[in-house]
């Protein structure tokens, strides 16, 4: 992380320095720093293909963090999720659209980020075209 004053931090220690960067539930904040991030964060650049991987859900992560710690290194799950920060082209076909819009519909802050986009909100405001 760069800060204002030019400074350097991992981003470990500043989210040490700055639990409300994580979350303003106070719970949230303290399993963050006794845990670490209950996410992993990956910044990627996407120029040529990446793998597909395989992650498992949050009660399998909690029996195999149990059984074997020293291979799978934390109790939780590894949802993903694309931020684009560029124009860029991916895979779809994981899940059908229907149900990804389920998700989308039940997350309003997902929602929320897709919209700004006009392209993705005209889609969302018009789901007969996506669901062609």
């Amino acid at each position: 992380v760069m800060l204002d004053n030019g400074e350097e931090l991992l981003l470990s220690e500043y989210l040490k320095n700055h639990p409300e960067a994580v979350s303003a539930d106070e719970d949230q904040q303290a399993q963050c720093a006794e845990l670490g991030l209950p996410y992993l964060f990956k910044i990627l650049s996407v120029n040529t293909a990446l793998s597909i991987q395989a992650h498992p859900d949050k009660k399998l992560a909690e029996q195999l963090h149990g059984s074997r710690p020293n291979v799978y290194k934390d109790p939780n799950h590894k949802p993903e999720m694309a931020c684009a920060i560029t124009p860029f082209e991916a895979l779809a076909g994981f899940m059908p659209v229907s149900e990804a819009l389920k998700y989308i519909h039940a997350t309003p802050e997902l929602q929320e980020l897709l919209e700004e986009n006009p392209d993705v909100k005209a889609l969302l405001g018009d789901e007969t075209k996506l669901l062609a």
